[in-house]
């Protein structure tokens, strides 16, 4: 009956150690095994074992296992490392060495070298172990008990790491080969230079025959000092801060600075651990950009006492930050001590919280562990450099550097503000809010906050006219121009009483067939005169229009009609074969001889403001468009506040490219129409199409004007372009994106110079877009904000380059801009939370989604009627206007980050060549959420450049993991980015590697290329950077030993030269010093290949069956 044997513990030997035991045919049992061999940290209780239990240390000390060993080894200038195997008593210490494999430390040997020396040294020493364990020869050396006491995890080097050059050179250069595990990490932190400016960080070093004065700067280069020692000199290289300039004298590190830096780093290291997790999940505390017109510091003195309530404190100071939770920076006078020695960071973090304001544990963490080693990121692999979180709570101490705000703590509190980056207005806002919340013992805003951000940027009452439907604004204005040009589409003009005759003629037959008010009548027309005639006779005849654009997919027109239960859709005969089916009956408007025998005057009174005016399919959460009902009244008080916002007297020419089913098309079609402008209408073909290239002739030159004359048009261009030059056009409306798409057009741009009236909506308008038509035109811009829900347009703000994104302003006439947070409770100024909207725009609700109605629209608490909830994520700033954020469901957690994704877009942007970005979180592999950037150029971009770009102001975890370039985005009917139909990122970084069967491999190079490819999924050329670890790297030296009969290779060779091409080369020396003989490399495959099967089978057998 063969032995068996249970592997447990978290180091990587383990998975080598079962391979040695498989095949030497051990059985691995789980449980009731004969030997239990304990590698690394193991969790529970250690299992019993018939004939023992073995333990693995990592080094020359028994008694127990330090993951550091290899650090201290070179630290402590030991001669040799190794590893060894112990037997462990029934309370699991250690009582025999059975087995030490010792070797010597070289002079190049880092602490990751030595580790890895080490992991092949138990590797071999295990597969002894076993035969002497087997044959009964094994000797146990006893351990004398308390003659290896060892470190402490939390131990640390002398001095904490600072380079005391009162020291011998080589003592100097080994400390800092000690401290150096690469790409994994520093778990002792990193060896450090003391500079009167600060600290830098040591990578690497080599003892020189320089010398001098100890502690003088002998030389210096772009990234290496040489600095005289005690003996001699060392060479320092990979250094990271700023370096003195030769000559200088660094300070001393005395006995007494040595013992308080190693004190605070030794208090720091017990609570490491914890300080890692937190700042894995660091999320900074910070302010909204209100720079004002002072500088400097100044304190804001507080009535909150001496002893405030911390709850409070932490409350106010959540209720501050953009995010919750929020992490502040705190300052002790401990810390502050410790920080300027220089091995702790100025600060620590505390995390604060609305839904758990328990600062006083939090506090008590923070002063035991008295702060976070300077070194502690650059030390842990994965962790990002933080930011400062911009508020910051003292204890006594001053401001905390770096924040914009603090909250100083003492006899007589004070808030420090710095006003370089902050309004002192607004940090007075917050000053009253704490003073407010210690005094009534909750964190309740001001009543005089509260008034301003309900009442006072809403007060927006104005009167008008709400007797007056859509259709009588019409008729209105025919009154007043019959004769002036209403409508003009290719070829076609009406005038408005033309106009106003044709939808009359239509609407009496419409009342004929049973149309009246609240009636769903759907409108699928091409575009053309047609399509405002039966827009206008649907209203006329007392219905609501329902949009039905041909160019839809069929099922979605299906759904339309089927849920609407529309009685009649009026459509052209043209579009007869592919109406969907419906119930009801059809009216086609260009040939039913009804229509032209029908009357052509005005109908009496068919609806009333209270009654739908149009019904618009938006898409919906469960995949199918629900439908907004719009009334006449909330539509009459949306021309009301155009008025304020777009220039009307004289109405101008207004070309109208929206498709009916955005419902900004009302701004388009009704507005303009109730006010005297002239609608130029573009067909469905050329509503997207911005020229047909050149015009004839020669190119026009801009005026004095800055306008450029009309050039020569052909008679059937009826592109955008060639209409703006035809028909004087002043005004257009559209989405950022194809205003995007009008801007990368060289006659769009002569044609823009004639356009005086931009309106930009549906998407957030970028300051940078803003820049690039200011270049092209003198036309105003506005942008345009609001949801289908609240009728069109809901706020405006004229549009600036200087804004990242531009706001979307105040509110329109009669309507209310709440931003809310969850608990829809209005949050204060500077703060983010949900937009909420109120007043006559808000719509009656979702047709036939009684619940989802009841949800989204409720009864509105601060002012009459009900108030809308829009899903965005806002802030308002202190002017009243509104910042938008983002999407509620467009902020996405990758990692455990909050991401703005419109963060990330606006980076993207900003480089040279990009025109426009737009960035997804994609789960195309399920729980792999990956970020991917969209973008379209002018000019060539380079990935490289634009990751590296991006990466200087965002950290790398929102750097998106693919770039994809697009000819043009895909865009959604209504002209905005189709996110849901961005292509997928094609799997290039694995297509793109050379992947080669290594039978086949000619050199080290392909080899190496091969297995890189194949177990990191990268080509990077970086181990580390590609996401290599211990695991990947056993993976790769164990492939390369076994298929290309290298035995000698090993982790050193990898982590020595952790770069492909310097690692294919070592792996290429080592082919060559084999020498095959001709015919040698067939054999070997085919010896290899036959070994290595069976070998797999055995184990493939083995776990099968303890699988079973």
């Amino acid at each position: 009956m063969p032995l068996s044997a249970q592997v447990i513990g978290d180091h990587p030997l383990v998975s080598d150690c079962r391979d040695v035991l498989l095949d030497k045919g051990y059985s691995l049992d789980d449980t009731g095994a004969d030997w239990v061999f304990v590698i690394g940290a193991a969790k529970g209780d250690l299992p019993s074992a018939a004939k023992g239990v073995i333990a693995f240390r990592q080094g020359l000390a028994p008694a127990q296992d330090d993951p550091n060993a290899a650090c201290w080894a070179l630290i402590d200038g030991a001669s040799q490392h190794g590893c060894t195997w112990v037997q462990l008593d029934s309370n699991g210490a250690a009582e025999a060495v059975l087995l030490q494999d010792r070797f010597d430390i070289t002079p190049e040997d880092t602490a990751l070298t030595l580790t890895a020396r080490a992991h092949e040294a138990g590797k071999d020493s295990f597969a002894r172990l076993l035969m002497q364990l087997e044959t009964g020869t094994v000797v146990a050396s006893p351990i004398l008990q308390g003659s290896d006491e060892g470190r402490t995890t939390h131990a640390r080097p002398a001095a904490a790491g600072l380079l005391d050059f009162a020291h011998p050179a080589e003592d100097l250069a080994r400390t800092v080969r000690g401290l150096d595990m690469g790409g994994f990490g520093r778990p002792l932190g990193w060896a450090k230079l003391l500079t009167a400016e600060g600290v830098l960080l040591v990578g690497a070093a080599q003892a020189t025959e320089d010398t001098g004065a100890p502690g003088t700067v002998l030389a210096a280069d772009a990234n290496t000092l040489t600095v005289a020692c005690g003996d001699g000199a060392i060479r320092l290289s990979d250094l990271h801060g700023a370096l003195p300039a030769v000559g200088t004298v660094l300070p001393e590190i005395t006995t007494e600075l040595a013992a308080q830096a190693l004190a605070a780093a030794t208090t720091a290291a017990a609570h490491q651990a914890q300080m890692i997790d937190r700042m894995g999940a660091f999320e900074p505390a910070s302010l909204p950009d209100t720079r004002g017109d002072a500088a400097g510091w100044h304190q804001l003195p507080l009535t909150i006492g001496p002893s405030p309530d911390l709850a409070l404190i932490a409350g106010w100071a959540a209720t501050c930050a953009q995010t919750e939770p929020s992490d502040i920076a705190l300052l002790t006078p401990a810390l502050k001590s410790a920080a300027e020695i220089g091995v702790l960071a100025g600060w620590t973090p505390v995390r604060v919280s609305k839904a758990n304001p328990d600062l006083a544990q939090e506090l008590t963490f923070a002063e035991q562990s008295l702060g976070f080693a300077i070194d502690l990121i650059a030390s842990v692999p994965g962790l990002e450099a933080p930011d400062t979180p911009q508020i910051g709570l003292s204890l006594g101490a001053g401001p905390v550097p770096g924040c914009i705000l603090t909250l100083e703590l003492s006899d007589a509190p004070v808030l420090h503000v710095d006003a370089d980056r902050m309004d002192l207005a607004f940090a007075e806002v917050l000053a009253a809010r704490l003073n407010h919340a210690c005094a009534i013992g909750s964190n309740d805003l001001p009543q005089g906050e509260i008034a301003k951000v309900l009442n006072h940027w809403n007060a927006t009452d104005e009167d008008y006219d709400r007797d007056l439907t859509m259709h009588r604004a019409f008729e209105a204005q025919v009154a007043k121009t019959p004769d002036d040009v209403a409508l003009i589409f290719e070829d076609t003009a009406l005038t408005y009483a033309e106009l106003n005759a044709r939808a009359n003629q239509v609407a009496h037959v419409l009342r004929d067939m049973g149309v009246g008010p609240d009636k769903i009548i759907g409108l699928c027309t091409k575009r053309s005169v047609d399509l405002l005639v039966g827009a206008l006779g649907i209203l006329k005849a007392g219905g609501a229009y329902l949009p039905m654009d041909p160019a839809y997919p069929a099922d979605r027109l299906a759904h339309f009609a089927k849920d609407s239960q529309a009685p009649v859709i009026i459509s052209q005969s043209v579009l007869a074969e592919t109406l969907p089916d419906h119930e009801g009956e059809t009216l086609f408007i260009d040939t039913d001889p009804r229509i032209p025998a029908a009357p052509s005057g005005n109908l009496p009174d068919t609806s009333e403001p209270h009654h739908l005016a149009y019904l618009i399919y938006t898409s919906g959460s469960t995949g199918l468009p629900k439908g907004v009902m719009i009334e006449h009244r909330n539509v009459i008080n949306f021309y009301l506040g155009m008025d304020d916002r777009v220039a009307h007297t004289p109405p101008g020419t207004w070309i109208a490219v929206t498709s009916l089913s955005f419902d900004i098309s009302v701004l388009e079609l009704f507005y303009t129409t109730a006010r005297g402008f002239r609608v130029v209408l573009t067909s469905d073909e050329t509503r997207a199409l911005i020229s047909r290239g050149p015009f004839p002739g020669d190119v026009p030159v801009a005026g004095p004007d800055g306008i450029v004359p009309t050039p020569d048009l052909e008679a059937d261009d009826f592109s955008i372009a060639a209409q703006i030059f035809r028909h004087g056009v002043t005004h257009l409306q559209c989405t950022p994106s194809m205003a995007r798409m009008i801007a990368l057009n060289d006659e769009a741009r002569l044609a823009l110079t004639r356009v005086k009236h931009i309106m930009l909506g549906g998407e957030p308008m970028p300051g940078a877009l803003v820049e690039e038509y200011e270049k092209i035109t003198s036309a105003s811009m506005e942008n345009m904000y609001g949801p289908t829900e609240t009728t069109i347009w809901s706020s405006t703000q004229t549009g600036s380059s200087s804004e990242k994104v531009v706001n979307i302003g105040l509110p329109i006439a009669n309507q209310q801009l709440y931003v809310l947070d969850d608990a829809q409770q209005p949050v204060g100024l500077g703060i983010p939370g949900e937009l909420w909207i109120g007043g006559d725009g808000v719509t009656r609700g979702y047709w036939q989604r009684e619940e989802l109605t009841a949800e989204r629209f409720v009864p509105n608490p601060f002012h009459p009627g009900r108030m809308y909830r829009t899903g965005d994520l806002v802030r308002r700033r202190m002017d009243g206007r509104i910042d938008f954020i983002g999407r509620v469901d467009f902020q996405v957690k990758l990692r455990g980050y909050r991401i703005e994704l419109g963060e990330i877009e606006s980076e993207i942007e900003k480089n040279e060549g990009v025109t426009q970005a737009v960035v997804v979180a994609r789960e195309d592999t399920p729980g792999d959420m990956r970020l991917v950037g969209y973008y379209t150029t002018d000019r060539p971009v380079d990935h490289a450049t634009l990751r590296n770009a991006i990466g200087a102001n965002l950290p790398s975890f929102m750097i998106p993991n693919h770039f994809i370039e697009l000819d043009e985005f895909p865009l959604t009917p209504n002209k905005k980015v189709n996110r849901g139909a961005l292509p997928a990122p094609a799997s290039t970084e694995k297509a793109e590697l050379p992947v080669v069967d290594l039978s086949q491999a000619r050199t080290g190079a392909e080899a190496v290329a091969a297995v890189w490819g194949q177990t990191l999924g990268s080509a990077d050329e970086d181990f580390f950077a590609a996401g290599g670890d211990w695991e990947k790297a056993l993976r790769i030296c164990r492939t390369l030993q076994t298929e290309l009969n290298l035995p000698r290779l090993s982790l050193v060779d990898l982590f020595s030269t952790p770069m492909q091409s310097a690692f294919a080369c070592r792996v290429q020396t080592l082919l060559d010093a084999r020498h095959p003989a001709p015919g040698h490399q067939a054999n070997r495959t085919t010896v290899l290949a036959a070994n290595r099967d069976d070998t797999i089978r055995r184990r493939r057998a083995m776990r099968q069956a303890l699988a079973g």
